[in-house]
């Protein structure tokens, strides 16, 4: 009984053209893998090694923006998209967006409104993935913490879990154009207007400490999520400006330090809002646990917070670069 035709023999060279493109093909991925490693490893050493410092600050400034730029369309790149790799993307369009502001009083108003929207328009397209996923790490570090069972909040991770998956998907596959928009920025960094002398880049890390202090004293009086939120964005902005710069150093690691804090407390806000989302999939003891430890949490979070904002931002602006 027949059972069908007979596969043809495979020749040698056909076995060899399946190796050589398979060998291709790793080689590429390897490839990807370590210009985004490469960029990293730049990025590591500080802005400000993104150039010789012997070169006028245009060009120094220039190099920068390239290299962020590169930095985050190379993340957006990577097959597969990882969590990670949208987080790096993220830190790089935050120091591309700093890098703005300390140049913003000679790029002009109206082309930094151009390009700060931009940048900002494409870090909102990646917040949600990150969010989604820094809740799941969050949740499992509460519950350690306070000695929980995590047994009963497995419904809860499980769903925290399946939105970062979502969200990481939804990235991947719209990302696209924000790739394409970066390119487009790439191209007219050669244009931009920008200073070129030092003292002009330091008086606008004078404006980028003076907007974080303004930050701080609001959140001084009234310690809201969204105050902390913005002291902490500001923060973040002036440890990249001090990095660009490369000084101040104590004035970088407390705000380094302090960001981190913060950065812990947004994480905290973050999970309650999705514990009150999902509140159908806890009990009401449950709930009311979880959010007490949130609380409880937090309020010696912001403590810490507002006491390393109160020495960070203790130097009034004019006296900044005397201090």
């Amino acid at each position: 009984m027949r059972l069908g035709k007979r596969k043809p023999k495979r020749s040698l060279s056909d076995h060899r053209d399946e190796i050589a493109l398979g060998a291709a093909f790793v080689i590429a991925i390897a490839a990807v893998g370590l210009v985004v490693r490469a960029l990293r490893d730049r990025r590591s050493m500080g802005p400000a090694g993104a150039a010789p410092l012997a070169e006028p600050d245009d060009a120094r400034v220039r190099a920068v923006a390239r290299d962020e730029i590169d930095a985050a369309v190379a993340e957006l790149e990577q097959e597969p998209l990882g969590p990670e790799n949208v987080h790096e993307a993220r830190r790089a369009l935050r120091r591309l967006r700093t890098l703005l502001r300390v140049a913003r009083g000679e790029l002009g108003e109206d082309s930094f409104q151009h390009e700060d929207t931009t940048v900002g328009d494409i870090a909102r397209t990646l917040s949600a993935s990150r969010d989604a996923y820094v809740m799941v790490g969050t949740l499992d570090d509460l519950l350690a913490g306070a000695g929980l069972d995590p047994e009963p909040y497995t419904e809860l991770r499980g769903a925290l879990l399946a939105n970062s998956d979502a969200e990481l998907h939804v990235v991947a596959a719209n990302r696209d154009a924000p790739v394409s928009d970066l390119r487009a920025l790439r191209g007219r960094v050669s244009h931009w207007q920008l200073p070129a002398d030092t003292e002009a880049l330091q008086s606008g890390m004078v404006k980028v400490y003076a907007r974080a202090r303004a930050a701080h004293d609001a959140a001084r009086r009234k310690a809201s999520t969204a105050r902390l939120h913005r002291m902490r964005r500001r923060s973040k902005d002036l440890v990249h400006a001090s990095e660009l710069l490369g000084d101040p150093a104590q004035l970088q690691r407390r705000a380094k330090k302090l960001t981190k804090v913060l950065g812990r407390d947004n994480d905290l806000a973050v999970l309650a809002e999705a514990v009150q989302r999902h509140h159908n999939m806890l009990t009401k003891k449950q709930r009311k646990e979880l959010l007490g430890l949130i609380a409880k949490r937090r309020k010696v979070i912001k403590r810490d917070a507002l006491k390393r904002a109160k020495k960070l931002y203790a130097t009034k602006p004019k006296d900044l670069l005397t201090h």
